[in-house]
């Protein structure tokens, strides 16, 4: 039998989902992927983003094992996860 875990989702991910959906992004939520998938694929103007939500205080900035070896591997394939951790953040990353 099959054990599914809850995933933990860091509290400001649905205002920075909100954000980039309000300004036209498509977003979607990876975060229940777990084995250190990252959290969001956004996508606007023919452009896509791998982001990492990570809250601002406490030991939720902090990457797990899984997450850096995902990373590591994204990068590898020559591509970029972004770690965001406020809707600031997110806005920027995908208007400049």
């Amino acid at each position: 039998r099959m054990i599914h875990h809850r995933r933990r989702v860091d509290a400001n991910q649905s205002e920075i989902v909100a954000a980039l959906q309000k300004i036209g992004c498509c977003v979607m939520d990876l975060s229940g992927s777990g084995k250190g998938v990252c959290d969001l694929i956004v996508m606007r103007s023919a452009r896509m983003w791998l982001v990492e939500i990570k809250n601002l205080k406490g030991r939720g900035d902090i990457l797990t094992p899984a997450q850096i070896k995902m990373h590591q591997a994204i990068a590898n394939a020559g591509c970029e996860v972004r770690i965001i951790r406020t809707v600031d953040e997110a806005l920027a990353l995908v208007t400049t």
